[in-house]
């Protein structure tokens, strides 16, 4: 349970971020390529932020471990899990590639959140919900958000 530690901020943070984007940019008819382009934005520049951040964090808690235990799993689950967000872009029409993706990110989000339920030993049912439900929180919001958008620019 020591590497689900490792990679479930960087899991957590790749399936929503990638979940919100691609429908927040679809339901405003944005092209593949600018969907794309963000998605690499965040599978990238974002990923390598986030895990700066969490070394930096370590540091200035002067952690016994050794940074890189923690700040390579966490890189390699987020860029892995951006990517396979990036293969259903690529291969899907327009119009099915924002439902399969959330399908996909409700799938890898509930995985993750039974492993979770484990290891606190507590409700699988209660902590996937509640993860999803977050989940699509952050959809929603995304969603408003690119609507709100659309509307004051015209």
């Amino acid at each position: 349970m020591n590497k689900l530690i490792k990679v479930s901020f960087g899991s957590t943070a790749a399936i929503v971020t990638s979940m919100g984007l691609i429908v927040g940019l679809s339901s405003i008819d944005s092209t593949k390529a600018s969907l794309l382009t963000g998605l690499l934005i965040i599978a990238i520049a974002d990923n390598v932020s986030d895990t700066f951040g969490i070394h930096i964090f370590q540091e200035s808690r002067a952690e016994v471990k050794p940074v890189k235990n923690v700040i390579i799993p966490n890189f390699l689950a987020r860029l892995i899990i951006s990517l396979s967000f990036i293969f259903f872009v690529v291969l899907l029409p327009s119009q099915l590639y924002q439902y399969v993706a959330v399908i996909w990110g409700m799938f890898i989000l509930s995985i993750l959140s039974f492993f979770i339920a484990q290891m606190k030993k507590t409700s699988p049912i209660k902590e996937i919900t509640f993860h999803v439900l977050l989940a699509f929180m952050v959809i929603a919001v995304s969603q408003a958000l690119a609507y709100f958008i659309k509307i004051s620019i015209r």
